[in-house]
């Protein structure tokens, strides 16, 4: 894996590609949500409205997030100018999918890219494009922002572990709601998901597909959202049906189904006590992360069982989940477990619960439930719900060999 992500359009040289886990996360996205607001007023500007102001003069900003911590806070004011020239260590105002972003810039490249990161990820980093640093940070809560490399490596390494101690200490005590968590994110985000039509079937996807389901044959879609899996599932000709917890979901599922010409099934039901389309389907996919979504091992096994009663003989039941990815992340959920439940195992859910953070439209961040898995987690609650096989390939399990326990 590249540890430094190059810009896709450089000239004329062909992009060097790499995994989203070799950079930072996105401003908005839940690993490390962060905006940037205007002062006074806190308003969320694109980063062309940025780029058009710094022209006046000096912006002043509010941070909101962690990835700069300990050197910009959450809250911190920050003073952006748009004529310094850039260098080594400085705090820069940078446009990344259209809105502004602060990072530090490490290091200038021979072809002029900078290399940049969050001091809450110091290994990973990527290029950025000079046009798209807009500004420099002047001062950071009325102080000029340190520039010294051994200093900064320090508020690097400090800045990874105030953002793993904030995470802990973060996790929400989940009850029986926190799966309701779950829907308000989404249902604040239908419209987003409309404008997308964004499919996440894989070519690996369509092929496992291809190979278990029979021409035309018919496959369930479980928390099918605005429909983009079904309707490219039709698409290849298979009998689609879906089923979503959120009507807003399923009436812009219909909608887009009916304008891309295509029929589906899409029905209203909660995956953890709701009846979805009736079956039997030749295969099953669960839209991504759909089962690190319930909170409870039973509530997850009765739902493999009950999705394993509407297959067929032989179908699969294709699944993704939020797993580990090594030791930090195993240890941060065991820690969160034992700071609520006091090791004496009376709090709700269960180790491995956990939760993501989300920007929502007006600014402000929220959280919702989520769990993570080791393999063999996964493995024994499959066969537990009755699936005599698991395979694992690559991010996504299949079940089957479904036999009512």
């Amino acid at each position: 894996m590249n540890d430094v992500a190059r810009p896709a359009s450089i000239g004329r040289r062909a992009p060097v590609q790499t995994t989203m886990s070799g950079e930072p996360p996105g401003a908005a996205e839940q690993a490390c949500p962060r905006a940037l607001r205007l002062e006074p007023g806190g308003l969320s500007v694109p980063s062309a409205t940025l780029a058009v102001l710094l022209r006046k003069g000096p912006l002043r900003l509010r941070y909101a997030g962690w990835g700069m911590e300990p050197a910009v806070p959450d809250g911190a004011a920050i003073e952006i100018r748009g004529d310094p020239a850039p260098r080594p260590g400085d705090l820069a105002l940078c446009a990344r999918a259209g809105w502004g972003d602060l990072l530090r810039l490490l290091s200038v490249d021979r072809d002029g890219l900078w290399r940049a990161t969050l001091d809450a990820y110091p290994r990973r980093a990527f290029l950025v494009e000079p046009p798209a640093i807009l500004g420099i940070a002047a001062r950071v809560g009325g102080r000029k922002p340190a520039r010294r490399r051994g200093l900064l490596a320090c508020r690097a390494g400090l800045g990874a572990l105030r953002l793993a101690m904030r995470r802990v200490a973060a996790a929400p005590a989940w009850d029986v709601r926190a799966t309701d968590t779950v829907l308000a994110k989404y249902a604040l985000q239908v419209g987003e998901y409309r404008a997308a039509r964004q499919s996440n079937l894989a070519p690996e996807h369509l092929d496992l597909l291809a190979a278990r389901v029979p021409a035309g044959g018919s496959i369930l879609v479980a928390g099918c959202g605005v429909g983009s899996e079904a309707i490219h599932l039709a698409r290849r000709g298979y009998r689609v049906a879906g089923f979503d917890a959120l009507p807003d979901m399923i009436e812009a599922a219909r909608g887009l189904a009916r304008e891309a010409g295509i029929e589906a099934r899409f029905s209203i039901a909660d995956a953890r006590r709701g009846a979805w389309p009736s079956g039997p389907y030749d295969a099953i996919y669960l839209t991504p992360l759909l089962y690190s979504f319930i909170l409870g091992r039973a509530e997850r096994i009765d739902f493999l069982r009950r999705l394993g009663g509407s297959l067929r003989r032989g179908g699969p039941v294709l699944f993704s989940v939020r797993r580990h990815h090594g030791f930090r992340s195993w240890l941060e959920t065991r820690i969160a477990w034992c700071r609520r439940d006091g090791g004496g195992g009376s709090a709700a859910g269960e180790p491995g619960d956990w939760y993501t953070r989300y920007l929502a439209p007006d600014g402000s961040i929220g959280t919702s439930f989520l769990h993570r898995f080791g393999v063999e987690e996964v493995i024994v609650e499959a066969r537990a719900a009755g699936f005599g096989t698991i395979e694992w390939q690559r991010a996504d399990f299949v079940a089957g060999r479904f036999v009512a326990p």
